[in-house]
């Protein structure tokens, strides 16, 4: 299992979904609502959500020289095939199911106005928006029952 870059403390940690599992955990300093909203976006992927930024539906005009710019220098440093991979590639289409890009999706990462050419921008989502409710149903739907309760 190789754990995801330690971004510094008072950060969550949490293995990559290529480790077979699903695992959180808190730094001393990490207040409990970064630590709910970390566990709500895990399992936003356990439940099959996919990270909003990279929907295959598109939806974000990246400034990509920004983009670029900002994650290779720090806290990330990150090169150009990461942040790629991390930010700017899509799932490919026929590999997921998507929705139209949600800002509100617990699963969008924050994204600031100048990493983007159309202005859109999206904060650092706390809950589960409307439609990842809805999806979360639709995938689930005749999973359980309420009526057998």
């Amino acid at each position: 299992m190789d754990p995801v870059d330690d971004p510094g403390p008072g950060f969550i940690h949490s293995l990559r979904a290529t480790s077979g599992g699903l695992s959180v955990a808190r730094s001393s300093v990490s207040p409990d609502d970064e630590v709910n909203r970390v566990v709500k976006h895990e399992f936003g992927h356990a439940l099959g959500l996919i990270h909003e930024h990279q929907n295959p539906k598109g939806g974000i005009e990246w400034n990509e020289p920004a983009v670029i710019a900002d994650l290779s220098g720090p806290p990330n440093n990150w090169d150009e095939e990461q942040i790629r991979h991390n930010v700017l590639d899509h799932y490919p289409a026929d590999a997921v199911e998507a929705t139209d890009v949600d800002g509100l999706s617990i699963m969008m990462y924050p994204i600031p106005k100048s990493w983007t050419l159309d202005g859109f921008s999206a904060d650092l989502n706390t809950d589960l928006s409307e439609q990842d409710v809805e999806f979360i149903r639709g995938a689930y739907q005749g999973a359980y029952d309420q009526s057998e309760r």
